[in-house]
């Protein structure tokens, strides 16, 4: 049986984060994600895309994220997981599926699973062991500085707000200057996503497919500087 309740009922919405050790966090949920995003950390290099963070500070931050997400999960023990490959912030949602379906839960593309009744812990490890086979890279695990908040600005301009309009959704809300957007970012960040409404028949599948094909988030190689936008775009067929 499918139901709407989340947590540690039959169904449970997907949730993954990345998490740093320093600067001013705010969480923002989005409809495929979860991403906890920092500014104005000391230790990152500015462009970090060919620079991996330390093994052994990566190991911690490895670590820190998944005792973060055992607890929101509820396991009291959870296992030691080793690293299948390093993801993307854009291929998570579907690494995800793949790896959750293997294990015998069935998606249903909008975010939600069926779960056996008495599975929701058995579920609940297994979205475990996924998020943590298959982590960030080191090269994009960096806490966020000025410099990747100036280029989530340039993607949110230069290809969020476009590609929703390509789907038929007019973001009609002025946004912000480039100064206002990396001034608020820590506290009230802007996302196009929140300007638009989706109200047809199968609202929570849409929104999800939206969030796939225009992800809010800059991808990692984008956001340490590896790839331009159009880089990115030709390199993933947007």
């Amino acid at each position: 049986m499918r139901t709407n309740k989340t947590a540690r009922g039959a169904r449970v919405d997907r949730a993954w984060s990345c998490y740093g050790k320093c600067g001013r966090t705010h969480w923002v949920w989005v409809p495929v994600v979860a991403v906890m995003l920092l500014t104005g950390c000391v230790g990152a290099p500015a462009l970090a895309g060919s620079t991996p963070m330390p093994s052994v500070e990566y190991a911690s931050l490895r670590a820190d994220s998944g005792a973060q997400l055992a607890q929101v999960l509820g396991l009291k023990d959870p296992p030691d997981v080793p690293i299948v490959r390093y993801v993307d912030t854009d291929e998570i949602a579907d690494v995800m599926d793949a790896c959750l379906t293997e294990a015998g839960f069935l998606g249903h593309g909008d975010g939600g699973y069926d779960i056996p009744d008495g599975q929701g812990q058995v579920f609940n490890l297994a979205m475990y062991v996924c998020r943590m086979q298959y982590p960030e890279s080191p090269n994009y695990a960096w806490p966020w500085g000025k410099q990747q908040v100036e280029i989530q600005y340039d993607w949110t301009v230069e290809f969020v707000i476009p590609c929703l309009s390509d789907h038929g959704y007019t973001v009609t809300d002025e946004v912000p200057s480039r100064a206002t957007f990396v001034d608020t970012w820590a506290t009230s960040p802007y996302y196009p996503f929140a300007q638009i409404s989706v109200t047809e028949n199968g609202a929570g599948l849409k929104r999800a497919q939206l969030e796939r094909a225009c992800p809010q988030v800059a991808p990692g190689p984008v956001a340490w500087g590896d790839e331009t936008i159009d880089q990115w775009k030709s390199r993933t067929g947007r």
